[in-house]
């Protein structure tokens, strides 16, 4: 998994020591067998980047839930890590059922990240190039050659979104990789939750370069794209339209959710920076994985 959320207390952002970010209302760790467990996996705009914990996606899930009269009490945890693909989400669901912690249900948001990182766990390169550095009097020189200085540097980098330019076909073609490989971890984690008796749902998140107008976005409300400035995260709408392909046959298998075409229609802004969920539109997507969950009773609520 390489990397994991560290435990945190302050007024907006609280961790567990366990794993998990707190909610507003947050169920009692180790779960209580008495309740309905739901465990939340995805990256940081599952986590709930830039937002306070009674904020996120998850914390309003918990909210939510207890309004439609379920027959035991639904507990909610938000395992998202900043940063994570579905490839670390399955070996993170895989650990903690291990360990014998196993909820009733398993959810992954997905889609921005396993694209955005090309399929690779994050600093898999980085820490690849300083392994392959085997010469000990080569890490010893100028500053610049140490290898503290230059994961600075690469971490550094990755503020900023500036993908390698590909021509079309050969950005398909990584594209397609990709999805395939999202296909598998999904299998792996259906297969993970029928091990341990784990009810899995998929939800496919919004992003801001797929159907959405971007004119509502704050930060380019404030500061228009100029004529023939990149659309920021183009190529990623580019991969959820091939992704988009495959909506259908998905949906048939009554696991998976499709939520990145809920903001075509919406004329306000969504966000908190570039590509995180402000705490209305967080809400939105919790009221609509909760639909999702109720009607496919998967939470042995009321209809």
């Amino acid at each position: 998994m390489q990397f994991r959320i560290k435990p945190m207390s302050g007024s907006y952002v609280n961790a567990s020591l366990h794993g998990f970010r707190v909610n507003a209302r947050q169920a009692p760790w180790p779960p209580s067998r008495d309740a309905l467990n739901v465990f939340v996996f995805g990256g940081s705009t599952t986590f709930g980047w830039l937002v306070a914990d009674r904020e996120t996606i998850v914390s309003q899930l918990q909210d939510q839930v207890a309004s439609i009269g379920c027959r035991r009490p639904v507990a909610v945890y938000n395992f998202g890590q900043p940063a994570y693909i579905s490839t670390q989400e399955a070996l993170f669901f895989q650990s903690i059922a291990m360990a014998g912690t196993v909820p009733d249900v398993a959810i992954f948001v997905d889609g921005f990240n396993d694209f955005f990182f090309r399929g690779e766990m994050p600093f898999t390169g980085t820490l690849r190039a300083m392994m392959d550095e085997t010469d000990l009097r080569q890490r010893i020189g100028p500053v610049t050659q140490l290898p503290l200085y230059q994961l600075a540097r690469r971490l550094n980098a990755r503020l900023f979104y500036h993908p390698q330019v590909l021509d079309p076909e050969t950005e398909q073609q990584l594209f397609e990789r990709i999805i395939a490989q999202w296909f598998r971890n999904k299998r792996l984690i259906e297969a993970i939750g029928q091990q341990y008796e784990v009810k899995t749902v998929f939800v496919w998140q919004p992003v801001p370069a797929f159907q959405y107008d971007l004119s509502y976005h704050f930060l380019y409300r404030q500061e228009p794209l100029a004529v023939g400035e990149p659309v920021p995260y183009a190529d990623i709408g580019r991969a959820y339209a091939l992704m988009c392909r495959h909506r259908h046959e998905l949906e048939a298998q009554h696991n998976f959710l499709w939520l990145a075409d809920m903001q075509a229609n919406k004329a306000e802004n969504l966000y908190v920076d570039g590509l995180h969920y402000n705490a209305k539109f967080s809400g939105e997507i919790a009221g609509r994985i909760l639909e999702f969950l109720n009607v496919g009773n998967l939470l042995g609520c009321a209809a």
